[in-house]
């Protein structure tokens, strides 16, 4: 059993070497155009990353060179596994400015992820997203949506290093959201949603920001198991609602991170980041991360959740801004974390927190 387990090991690893050396590099620059075929050299390279996404194939490799890259309405599906990433590392990354405006009525996201056959692996690293700027109708730039119903992983998303700043979304409606989906489910700069019985999807953040951004960073629904290492949200905010809006996750892991200076406005749910487990409950870890400069509370909890916190820090929070804080456990001395237990059968779970 021993032999057949190495060579089963070989053979994985060959595949993988095989499936390396047929990737192809397609290249980006602000010198490129986009025609088809573009790409394959620097001097023959596309002008946009959202037409490059169109030139590619499963594996494929997308450098982009240096500069800011005028994508104002652009946008592409993600169907098969792709890496997108800088071409030159000794200079700083490259930007993708939507031009202080909103992608044409009707589209709702900039990059979209999914496939309706097979799961997917998309890495985007050493990029920045800047200028999306949106009034009423909003729009994602990264949505990823579960498609497939095989008790696996529907899609994996990778970012390293990708940050995403002064992206404004404004509302002249009196709610000041908008949503998307029959499950009321507010957009953000990346949203992720999985129907109920969907597969998984897993999303990993290293190194990444959220900065000086009018908007929700990250909205999330359903079976969905996200880590963010040693990244931060800064001088962010949406409303009412926090830079982090999880519903119905499996997980949700914080290391080494940093929330800084998120003041919100009418009432906010949380400063930094709200959590809804109503059914399943969601296991959430805070390890080495840091919290300050913010409207209480800084973390809310709703329904079956377990929180974890490890080494971490809340700095510098107040119960009085804008409007003031009217709702229970608003109301009061300033608190780090809210939590919310409605009332439902005891079968269905409670709260733990575990804090070290």
């Amino acid at each position: 059993f021993f032999f057949c387990e190495e060579r089963m090991k070989g053979l994985v690893l060959l595949l993988c070497i095989i499936a390396i050396a047929n990737a192809n590099k397609i290249f980006v620059s602000l010198s490129g155009t986009d025609t088809s075929g573009c790409g394959t050299s620097q001097s023959q390279s596309c002008g946009s990353l959202f037409y490059a996404i169109t030139q590619s194939s499963a594996g494929d490799v997308i450098y982009i060179y240096p500069g800011t890259y005028a994508s104002s309405g652009m946008s592409a599906t993600i169907s098969h596994n792709l890496t997108i990433t800088r071409a030159v590392i000794e200079e700083g990354p490259p930007i993708i400015s939507f031009g202080n405006s909103c992608l044409p009525p009707g589209s709702k996201q900039a990059l979209s992820i999914d496939n309706y056959s097979s799961s997917l692996l998309v890495e985007i690293k050493q990029i920045t997203f800047a200028d999306m700027a949106c009034t009423d109708d909003y729009a994602s730039i990264i949505y990823v949506e579960s498609n497939l119903q095989d008790s696996d992983i529907s899609a994996e998303l990778v970012l390293t290093g990708v940050t995403f700043q002064d992206n404004v979304f404004t509302s002249t409606a009196v709610d000041k959201r908008f949503f998307i989906s029959e499950q009321s489910i507010p957009i953000g700069l990346m949203t992720f949603y999985v129907p109920t019985g969907g597969d998984q999807i897993v999303v990993s953040l290293e190194e990444c920001l959220f900065t000086h951004n009018n908007a929700i960073g990250v909205s999330s629904y359903g079976a969905v198991d996200f880590t963010a290492h040693s990244s931060g949200v800064y001088n962010s905010s949406f409303y009412d609602l926090p830079p982090l809006y999880f519903v119905e996750s499996i997980a949700i892991n914080f290391t080494l991170c940093g929330f800084n200076y998120n003041f919100l406005y009418d009432n906010p749910l949380a400063s930094f980041m709200f959590i809804n487990a109503s059914s399943t409950g969601t296991r959430v870890t805070l390890e080495q991360t840091s919290f300050k400069d913010g409207f209480s509370p800084a973390i809310r909890l709703e329904g079956p959740n377990e929180l974890h916190v490890h080494e971490s820090s809340f700095y510098g929070f107040s119960n009085s801004g804008f409007g003031g804080e009217v709702r229970p456990p608003h109301v009061g001395a300033a608190t780090c974390i809210s939590y919310v237990l409605e009332e439902i059968e005891t079968t269905a779970g409670s709260v733990l927190f575990l804090i070290q």
